[in-house]
C-alpha cells in the first residue's frame, strides 16, 4: 500500500471522499497504530494538497481527482528552482533521483518535509535546482510529465485568476425567498460563519441542503440574492464592511490570513506556490487592526512582496503589516 496520502491518490486516479477517508484510516493506523490520536483531519491534508496542486476536489460529486504530475518554476532568486506538483509514485520518485545522480552538474533534487507538519502521510515538497531552466524541461520530457519555463506558476495563477470586482461583476440576483433550510451566516466582526442572523441587507449564507446534504450558497442584498463561491462570498462581504484582514512580513515575505477566511482556491495556489510548502498555522499574539489576539492564522512562506500587494489588489484589501 502507498505511504502518503498522496501516493495513494495517486495509484487510484479518482477516488470518492468515503472511500478516501477509509484509505486515511487504515494509512494512520500502520504509521500510528491503533488508538493514537490523529494529527490532522483528512479535510485539512486534502485540502493543502489542491492547494499545492496535487489534486482538485470535486465536492458536488464528492470526489477527489489527482493532477498531472509536472515541474513548476517558483518565483525564486538565484538559480532556476522546480517544485513537483500532481500525481506520483515510486517509480516517478525512483527514475527522477537516477537521473538526476547520473547528472550531478545539471541538477540538484531535494525532499523537503513541510515546516512544523508532522503529519506522516503529508508528502514532502520534492525540489529540482538548475544552472539553465532547459534542462529541467528536457528532465521532464524524459520522465513523461509537463513543464513550464516561461514563467513562475505562481505569477501566471495571480495574474490570470478574478478579482474580487470581476466576481461581483458577475452575480446574477434572482427575486428569492429564503429557504427553509438549516443554514449559518457569515459574520465579518468575528470573520466566520454561525447560527446568529444577519440583519445587514447585504449578507452571506450557507444552507444545507436536507436531502443530500450538499450546500448552497447565497449572497443577499436584500430581498434578492445569488449564488457565489463561499470562500470569494467571505471577501465580498468584507470588502462591503471594509475589514482588512491579510497580513503581510516584508522583511521574512510571509503573508497570512486567518484560517476562517481563506483564500479564494487559485489564489490560495498562487501563493503557496511562492515556496511550494503548505501554509502552517500559528496563533496571532497581539492584535492587528480587527484581528483579534488569540486567532488563528495560515502563514504562507516566501510570497515576494510584488505578489503580496497584487493579491491585496485582486482581494480588494489593503496589506497589514504584522511581524509573522
Amino acid at each position: 500500500m502507498a505511504n502518503d496520502i498522496l501516493a495513494a491518490i495517486s495509484a487510484i486516479g479518482r477516488v470518492k471522499q468515503d472511500k478516501m477517508k477509509a484509505i486515511y484510516d487504515t494509512l494512520m493506523r500502520i504509521h500510528m497504530g491503533d488508538g493514537e490520536e490523529y494529527i490532522q483531519p483528512l479535510s485539512d491534508i486534502l485540502s493543502w494538497l489542491e492547494t499545492l496542486g496535487h489534486c482538485e476536489i470535486d465536492y458536488r460529486l464528492r470526489q477527489i481527482l489527482v493532477c498531472p504530475p509536472s515541474f513548476l518554476l517558483l518565483p525564486h532568486p538565484g538559480l532556476p528552482k522546480f517544485v513537483l506538483v500532481g500525481g506520483r509514485d515510486k517509480k516517478l520518485l525512483d527514475r527522477l533521483q537516477r537521473i538526476s545522480a547520473a547528472r550531478p552538474d545539471l541538477f540538484r533534487v531535494t525532499f523537503e518535509p513541510h515546516p512544523e507538519n508532522d503529519n506522516p502521510l503529508f508528502p514532502p515538497a520534492v525540489y529540482v535546482l538548475s544552472t539553465n531552466k532547459n534542462y529541467v524541461l528536457q528532465l521532464a520530457e524524459k520522465l513523461g510529465i509537463e513543464c513550464s519555463i516561461d514563467a513562475p506558476a505562481a505569477w501566471k495563477l495571480l495574474l490570470f485568476s478574478p478579482s474580487l470586482r470581476d466576481i461581483k461583476d458577475s452575480l446574477l440576483y434572482f427575486q428569492a425567498t429564503e429557504p427553509n433550510w438549516k443554514h449559518s451566516s457569515f459574520c465579518h466582526e468575528r470573520l466566520r460563519f454561525s447560527q446568529d442572523t444577519s440583519t445587514s441587507p447585504t449578507k452571506l449564507v450557507a444552507y444545507t441542503n436536507p436531502i443530500n446534504q450538499q450546500q448552497k450558497i447565497l449572497i443577499w442584498n436584500n430581498d434578492t440574492a445569488a449564488e457565489v463561491d463561499k470562500n470569494w462570498g467571505r471577501y465580498l462581504v468584507l470588502g462591503r464592511h471594509k475589514c482588512h484582514i491579510l497580513l503581510y512580513d516584508e522583511r521574512k515575505q510571509k503573508m497570512a490570513v486567518p484560517i476562517t477566511v481563506p483564500l479564494p482556491k487559485y489564489l490560495a495556489r498562487a501563493i503557496a506556490l511562492c515556496s511550494g510548502v503548505a501554509p502552517r498555522k500559528k496563533e496571532l499574539h497581539q492584535q492587528i487592526g480587527v484581528l483579534k489576539k488569540g486567532i488563528t492564522l495560515l502563514i504562507y512562506e516566501k510570497v515576494p512582496q510584488g505578489m503580496a500587494h497584487q493579491l491585496g489588489r485582486k482581494l480588494g484589501q489593503t496589506l497589514q503589516e504584522a511581524n509573522l
